[in-house]
């Protein structure tokens, strides 16, 4: 009888790691290598844009994120489109409905770093948007980052994805 539990829990575990390494073979943002990753131009210029993969709520199990979403900084213009999973800690507009991760912003205050291994770490607090406190990106140098957000009212939450180089001769 034990046996056969550990064979099910086994094979749990084996469906959970290819349901991961499907979802993540088929995404439409793939992760980059070095070479073709965004550049350190693109950091210092701030062009650059975040796509999700995954979301792990605070308080939650992690979600898969479509294709759709997203976080992009071209100079000092924040357009933040991501899905929220989390809890409302009493604030005010609980009844619009609205998503507080679903706003464009001209008014940042940024901080930039080089931590270890080239990695680099953006902190992006947005100003005139009074439901984002803090948002903090970390960028490896193969095309993988990570956000971690921090609200005023609400449960925090992090993302897993890729990152990419916006060209600015737009």
């Amino acid at each position: 009888m034990m046996n056969r539990f550990k064979y099910k829990i086994t094979g749990m575990v084996v469906l959970l790691a290819a349901l991961f390494f499907i979802t993540g073979c088929s995404s439409s943002h793939t992760a980059q290598t070095e070479s073709s990753a965004v550049s350190d131009a693109n950091f210092n210029q701030n062009n650059w844009k975040f796509y999700p993969r995954s979301a792990l709520p605070q308080n939650g199990i992690a979600k898969m994120v479509d294709a759709s979403f997203f976080v992009s900084l071209m100079g000092d213009s924040l357009s933040v489109y991501l899905p929220y999973y989390g809890t409302n800690y009493g604030s005010s507009d609980i009844m619009s409905g609205k998503n507080p991760l679903d706003f464009n912003t001209n008014k940042i205050v940024l901080n930039k770093s080089r931590g270890k291994n080239n990695l680099w770490e953006i902190q992006v607090q947005p100003k005139g948007q009074d439901q984002v406190d803090l948002m903090d990106f970390k960028f490896y140098t193969n095309g993988t980052a990570s956000l971690y957000i921090r609200f005023t009212s609400r449960s925090s939450i992090s993302y897993n994805g890729t990152v990419q180089g916006i060209s600015s001769t737009k």
